[in-house]
């Protein structure tokens, strides 16, 4: 019952794997690299052009080393970076280089070529798992949110909903198949200022935790189920009448329908009746009930306009988590810049919001506490 939802990245990597005797070749990507984030660089006057160096990581790296240059783009570039790291089986990784696309709000999806340079990586067969992350820069969240840059603590910056949005889980999809693993094997993160979100779309298991909203979800998918069972049978029951109880019922159509409405063509104005009926706000919706053969037939319909009408109620108050949703975030980025904040009461709020709201889970870790999970560990991990 909820209206659509869930981004991807882009260039460079090298595999560590040349060693020295392929120094040269290593240098000439790198240099390649550079020249492409120079060219991403003029291309919006948001970047900080001193930090090019920043954006290069070993391929070898350590995660803390890698979290560490990711800390440093969100805090001083101006544009988003994506980035990809892979996970194998024996505790190794190798890190593809960070790319932009020189904005300060996204970052160009390269799904499947990022696949297939993390296929030339290494053995892709002994993959664990693929880290696709990005960036939201201190600066960008400050211009969204109107943010002083003169405040003493950086504002949280967590996923955004087009970083849940379709699109972003067609290009998940993309870079899993390209590689050849699992859609869940795909772990995807923020850095933002402060520490890293984890984050994904809510399964049913997730949902069911939070049994009011799942309850109140169960019910109006079931209404709905049962509305369009019934709006056939009505369409079929109001095609059976002859055409003279049709345009006699016609004749009572409401002005502002009826002028939008060919009164001469048994369709439309069936059509016209239906909308009628399935408001039962009319004296006109019970002139057609009226014509139903018996009083059990008219108090079945009935019974299934009123639960037409509950099943709007209901997506009503769906829609209203979405709105609600949009605030509560809003009021949990621009007041973490307080230093009176209260992180966990507002984070709660938060991942309700996004759980009710967006139909997805998020799991943020602090800069100092990376150290003590393992290298992206994911949504799903529970700290000891």
């Amino acid at each position: 019952p909820r209206r659509e939802r869930s981004r991807e990245w882009n260039n460079g990597c090298y595999h560590s794997r040349m060693g020295l005797e392929n120094g040269n070749e290593n240098e000439k990507r790198s240099d390649i690299l550079k020249a492409a984030l120079v060219v991403a660089a003029l291309a919006t006057p948001f970047y900080g052009h001193k930090n090019v160096e920043a954006a290069e990581i070993p391929q070898s790296a350590s995660w803390e080393v890698g979290v560490e240059k990711y800390k440093e783009l969100a805090l001083h570039e101006k544009v988003e970076y994506g980035g990809n790291l892979v996970l194998y089986r024996g505790s190794s990784l190798h890190w593809v280089q960070p790319w932009t696309s020189g904005s300060w709000r996204t970052v160009d999806s390269k799904a499947r070529e990022k696949s297939a340079e993390i296929r030339e990586l290494g053995d892709f067969k002994k993959i664990e798992a693929v880290c696709k992350f990005h960036t939201h820069p201190d600066a960008s969240s400050r211009r969204a949110f109107r943010i002083p840059e003169t405040t003493e603590v950086p504002p949280f910056a967590p996923p955004s909903r087009g970083d849940l949005s379709i699109q972003n889980v067609a290009g998940t999809s993309d870079l899993a198949h390209g590689i050849g693993i699992s859609m869940e094997k795909v772990y995807k993160a923020v850095f933002d200022a402060r520490g890293v979100w984890y984050y994904r779309q809510a399964t049913d298991a997730d949902l069911q935790k939070d049994t009011e909203y799942w309850q109140r979800r169960e019910r109006l998918k079931e209404t709905q189920s049962e509305v369009r069972i019934f709006k056939i049978q009505a369409q079929d029951w109001l095609g059976s009448l002859s055409d003279e109880t049709v345009f006699k019922l016609g004749q009572g159509l409401p002005t502002e329908i009826k002028e939008k409405t060919n009164t001469r063509d048994k369709d439309a104005v069936i059509y016209a009746l239906s909308r009628v009926l399935y408001s039962n706000r009319s004296a006109l919706a019970e002139e057609i009930l009226a014509k139903l053969p018996s009083d059990t037939e008219r108090n079945h319909y009935r019974d299934a306009l009123g639960k037409m009408q509950e099943a709007e109620k209901l997506d009503d108050v769906d829609a209203d988590e979405e709105t609600k949703f949009k605030e509560v975030f809003k009021i949990f980025v621009t007041g973490s810049i307080s230093k009176d904040f209260d992180f966990e009461n507002s984070y709660a709020k938060l991942q309700k919001a996004y759980l009710r709201g967006i139909d997805a889970v998020v799991r943020f870790v602090p800069y100092d506490k990376l150290g003590s999970e393992p290298p992206c560990a994911g949504i799903d991990y529970k700290p000891q």
